[in-house]
């Protein structure tokens, strides 16, 4: 019954495609994986930034269907500027080397911009990122800051890995990481930022 209200809506409505694929992945007697993914190509074709941010998941988490880095990567960026989650997605596909290399500057563009819209799982990967050295310089000031941001957020990983950091930082590194959250906390105003501002404000950082 869900499944026949959704179809008599969709064609008005375009995130219904969404509820339509999420049903069809949810009772898989509905339909087969192809299904929702046809529902999903039906909604971003529509317009539904959400339909090609759900899309974009899909391919990279490949878990319902085949993971395919390129295609979500293809879907993320259409998500973008309606869904600015999909900047944090975007910076783990790049980041994590999915499409291949590293990409750091990708990588640290795009998660910039998700902390700053409130994304306090960006602000994690942006500590993990700076606290390992994947394509970027070890930078401890730069990871204690982030994992506060997230703790401050009330995720669980930011006080873990402020803990694992904190004996390493001296009185000054200290002070740094202060003048550095402080600058964040301002950055995050809530409204989305520019890819072009987000590059300004990263020069540096690598």
């Amino acid at each position: 019954a869900a499944k026949a209200l959704f179809e008599s809506i969709a064609p008005a409505y375009a995130d219904a495609w969404i509820s339509l694929a999420e049903l069809t992945l949810g009772y898989p007697d509905l339909g087969t994986a192809a299904d929702a993914i046809g529902y999903l190509e039906q909604g971003v074709a529509a317009g539904s930034s959400q339909a090609a941010l759900t899309l974009g998941q899909l391919y990279m988490k490949g878990r319902e269907i085949p993971g395919d880095p390129q295609a979500a990567e293809k879907y993320l960026l259409q998500a973008l500027p309606g869904e600015p989650k999909a900047h944090f997605f975007l910076g783990k596909l790049y980041g994590e080397g999915q499409l291949g290399d590293i990409d750091p500057d990708k990588a640290l563009e795009h998660l910039l911009i998700a902390a700053r819209n409130g994304n306090a799982s960006a602000d994690v990967a942006l500590a993990q990122l700076f606290g390992a050295g994947k394509g970027v310089r070890v930078n401890r000031v730069y990871a204690y800051s982030f994992a506060s941001l997230a703790m401050s957020q009330g995720l669980p990983q930011g006080q873990l890995l402020m803990e694992r950091l904190a004996p390493q930082l001296t009185p000054e590194d200290r002070r740094q990481a202060k003048a550095l959250l402080l600058r964040e906390q301002q950055a995050s105003s809530g409204e989305q930022l520019s890819a072009q501002n987000s590059t300004q404000s990263m020069q540096g950082m690598l």
